[in-house]
């Protein structure tokens, strides 16, 4: 899994990167039935 360290360095996926939290809320409301799909809007 090298490749995912390296992905970290190039500065476009470091801008899009999103903190754990938000992979895990998104998927608390996909299991609720309700997906929040704008949660990323309020991410930065």
């Amino acid at each position: 899994m090298e490749w995912r360290h390296r992905m970290t360095d190039e500065i476009t996926v470091r801008k899009s990167l999103l903190d754990s939290d938000y992979h895990i809320k998104y998927l608390q409301s996909y299991r609720a039935g309700m997906p929040d799909y704008d949660l990323i809007l309020n991410s930065k």
